[in-house]
């Protein structure tokens, strides 16, 4: 209950910063029986989630002050209510593995607040309010490409987080293949587990009960496109193993940021934000395609973080993961035994996955 109720505040809390963004009277209307964004409706789609992977994904073209202090936002009783019952809801559509559990969600959500506060210095942050200090705004949008002026961003990072591992039974999705479950035939055998969560998660988010929580989310049908865009290539990013979609990713990264005529925005070692203006210019494309596979890597990296951190987190999340992986050995769902190797395994996965991403 108590994970439950810190990923509740935490969303509240992104979503207190969306609504700091509007001005009083879209705040007066989103209170009020007018108000309609909850209702707001996409093109009905066709396709899987995977299909609307997007390479580059439009964030907003310029750094916005708050319109007022989020700390100040007072969220309505419905709102509040609304986050609490979808944040348990998705706990209990976690299932009860040893690793990819809703405590494993919840560990993720962790390390995402965490990274999206350092993609910045400290002195930028206002730790009293939890939000990045005005001075500077237009640096800080092009150093870190947007994500840190748009709190849908933001907060469609955090809640892929917490939505990645929905539904997940413990099983990789090559052996949901494998055995031919209606999941993998349904998403053509292409990140099946991810796939599923994404789908699942969306449409309980859209579902009549959440209507008022998804008006403080989006106000536009543009923002709902961006924001399902977001989503999707986020949750998808977690889908780490098939080599077909990492080798994608790596020639996405490597088009944003080893063109040789990029201008890259950066940090000199008196910690003053600096742009190399010798290379020729940025254009809004080049820093949405950025942005877009940084926020994939920096989920990446959520999703494995008791890798790089102290040697007891590490050791306690390796552990479940054993056992999970045990587990599914032993009911004949997995072909090796991971108890031969895992310490070889492990060095490899460190070596292959884990210090490039980290880099």
């Amino acid at each position: 209950q108590l994970e439950v109720q810190w990923n509740a505040d935490v969303m509240k809390g992104m979503i207190r910063r969306i609504l700091a963004m509007r001005s009083k009277d879209q705040l007066k209307l989103l209170n009020s029986p007018k108000s309609r964004h909850g209702d707001i409706k996409l093109p009905q789609r066709h396709g899987t989630a995977l299909d609307e992977v997007q390479e580059v994904i439009k964030l907003p073209s310029e750094s916005l002050p708050y319109q007022q202090d989020p700390s100040a936002i007072e969220l309505s009783p419905a709102v509040r209510s609304q986050v609490d019952h979808f944040v348990f809801t998705i706990s209990q559509m976690y299932r009860s593995n040893p690793f990819h559990s809703f405590s494993h969600a919840s560990h993720v959500v962790q390390s995402t607040v965490k990274l999206l506060s350092r993609i910045v210095r400290k002195e930028a942050i206002d730790y009293n309010d939890m939000c990045y200090k005005e001075s500077n705004g237009d640096a800080l949008h092009k150093f870190t490409f947007g994500i840190t002026s748009d709190p849908i961003t933001q907060f469609a990072c955090v809640l892929a987080a917490l939505i990645h591992d929905v539904d997940h039974t413990g099983l990789p999705n090559s052996q949901l293949v494998k055995e031919g479950v209606d999941i993998a035939s349904k998403y053509k055998n292409k990140s099946v587990a991810e796939q599923n969560s994404f789908d699942i998660a969306w449409d309980l988010m859209m579902s009549p009960q959440y209507r008022e929580m998804r008006e403080c989310i989006y106000s536009t049908k543009q923002e709902l496109m961006r924001f399902r865009q977001l989503l999707v290539n986020a949750v998808l990013a977690t889908d780490i193993m098939d080599k077909e979609l990492n080798a994608l990713r790596k020639a996405r990264w490597a088009k944003a940021f080893d063109k040789p005529q990029a201008k890259h925005t950066r940090l000199d070692h008196s910690g003053t934000l600096t742009s190399d203006s010798s290379k020729g210019s940025n254009s809004e494309e080049d820093a949405n395609r950025m942005a877009t596979i940084v926020i994939e890597h920096l989920i990446q990296a959520s999703d494995v973080s008791h890798t790089m951190q102290h040697w007891h987190v590490y050791q306690k999340w390796n552990e479940k993961l054993f056992h999970e992986m045990y587990v599914a050995y032993k009911a004949g769902k997995a072909e090796n035994d991971p108890s031969l190797g895992w310490y070889k395994g492990e060095l490899g996965f460190f070596d292959f996955y884990i210090i490039p991403l980290a880099k």
